[in-house]
């Protein structure tokens, strides 16, 4: 699964937006260095029904469906349902894993491109009702496949990261063949990864060296 990831707002990421023809709110977009799924925070979407407007929905919902694996799509009529008809794109800069260590203590790695450019995840939306307030909450679920060579040397799953030639495939109307065929890992040689510091297993810590290097453990030698 993708268990947290997070968002730089910088030049790159601004300048990627603006070349998609993506409209937005610049001082909506927040800096993140740790998100995590359910509320209060929501984070930025590009839903299939404004395809090119940003909206901020909340990661999953009771503490369930943060996740949706790629091959179980076709094994589960409601998710089936969603990839039909409600998909998005999840706007990211790099995502974090955990490795099992002897002893059986975890840690986490972040991943991204090795030129930290921004990128779009594949997920669906929808709307229920939080179950603590009792009010319809719009939430979204990230789609993960089997790990590239890169994120196979910590964790089983990875999200799906989409080039940027399928963005609007994913988000048009086509069949459901053809979002199946885009939810593949992304190209190894253009990715790395390293270890970081444990204090991204804390959902409240959110800081910069969420996302620097711990130790010399660097996975793009892999």
């Amino acid at each position: 699964m993708c268990g947290r990831y997070n968002i730089r707002k910088d030049s790159d990421t601004i300048k990627f937006l603006k070349e998609k023809g993506i409209d937005f709110n610049e001082t909506e977009l927040n800096e993140r260095f740790n998100i995590t799924p359910g509320p209060p925070l929501k984070n930025p979407v590009l839903p299939n029904k404004t395809p090119l407007l940003l909206q901020y929905y909340q990661w999953g919902i009771n503490n369930r469906m943060n996740g949706m694996r790629a091959d179980n799509i076709l094994k589960i009529p409601k998710h089936r349902e969603l990839v039909s008809a409600q998909r998005c794109l999840v706007l990211a800069s790099g995502f974090y894993e955990w490795k099992t260590l002897p002893g059986n203590t975890k840690q986490p790695y972040h991943f991204a491109f090795k030129d930290n450019r921004p990128f779009f995840m594949a997920g669906v939306w929808n709307t229920e009702t939080e179950i603590k307030t009792g009010k319809p909450v719009t939430y979204f679920s990230i789609i993960t496949t089997e790990p590239n060579d890169v994120v196979a040397q910590v964790h089983d799953r990875m999200p799906v990261i989409l080039p940027p030639q399928h963005y609007q495939t994913w988000l048009k109307h086509f069949s459901i063949d053809i979002y199946m065929q885009l939810l593949k890992p992304y190209n190894a040689d253009e990715m790395r990864g390293f270890a970081v510091t444990p204090k991204v297993g804390n959902v409240r810590y959110d800081k910069p060296d969420c996302i620097e290097p711990f130790r010399e453990q660097q996975l793009d030698l892999f």
